[in-house]
């Protein structure tokens, strides 16, 4: 009888990576909703903020949906890329629906 696969116990999966990836793709949601609610009332600050929070929203969707798709894992080809990539320009558009809209209700019920 073969003791040794009773001697090793399977290890745990490891699903934290994917969502540290996930709130750093969605972490510049609050930002961008006060940048936006800002532009809507005419800041001063927001011109020029606001260009600087949607590349930054952009990298960090680029970055976190390469990372929840194993780009950074060391998985062989190109796809996890390409892959990520796709995703995170999905993640981004998403994103920018999301500030829009939460931009506009909060802006115009006057908080």
């Amino acid at each position: 009888m073969n003791n040794d696969l009773l001697a090793k116990p399977n290890p745990p999966p490891d699903r934290g990576g994917k969502y540290t990836y996930l709130l750093i793709a969605l972490g510049p949601i609050p930002l961008g909703i006060i940048v936006f609610a800002a532009n809507i009332k005419d800041a001063s600050y927001s011109l020029y903020l606001s260009p600087f929070v949607g590349i930054l929203a952009f990298a960090c969707c680029i970055y976190g949906a390469v990372g929840m798709c194993g780009g950074y894992g060391g998985k062989p080809g190109p796809m996890p890329w390409i892959n990520g990539i796709v995703l995170g320009i999905v993640l981004f558009v998403v994103e920018a629906l999301i500030v829009l809209f939460v931009g506009c209700a909060v802006s115009f019920k006057g908080f």
